[in-house]
């Protein structure tokens, strides 16, 4: 679909990619960027994906958008805009509360959201809760 868009546009529309998954392949079809919530909290490893592509590092550019899958799946922890502000807040960011009707996570899902974080290498975990590599 983003391939059609870009073939039929003119030289002044830009295709941008909406959702934080397609980046790297609507960059590689000839799109000129994304608008990605996720870039409010690894705005970097939002970058590096255009910048890689742009350069013609498919395969660095490829490997950002993996590293960002965990990030975008964990939209799914609950309503939007509710964990990328807790996200932001994790990060040091003051984004806020989410207010109603959006309700905040529950404790489950903002642990399973700090671990992403903690994989992405933005927040720390508890030393007690850290795995030791022996």
């Amino acid at each position: 679909m983003t391939l059609e868009y870009v073939s039929k546009s003119d030289s002044k529309v830009s295709v941008l990619a909406g959702c934080n998954t397609l980046v790297y392949s609507t960059l590689v079809a000839g799109g000129s960027g994304a608008i990605a919530a996720t870039a409010n909290v690894v705005p970097e490893l939002v970058v590096s994906i255009f910048d890689n592509a742009i350069s013609g590092d498919y395969s660095k550019a490829l490997e950002a958008q993996n590293r960002l899958a965990p990030l975008r799946a964990a939209f799914d922890l609950g309503t939007f805009p509710s964990v990328v502000k807790e996200a932001a807040n994790m990060i040091g960011l003051s984004a806020g509360h989410c207010r109603k009707p959006v309700s905040p996570l529950d404790t489950i899902s903002r642990e399973s959201l700090r671990k992403i974080l903690a994989g992405l290498g933005v927040v720390t975990l508890p030393s007690s809760r850290r795995t030791k590599k022996w």
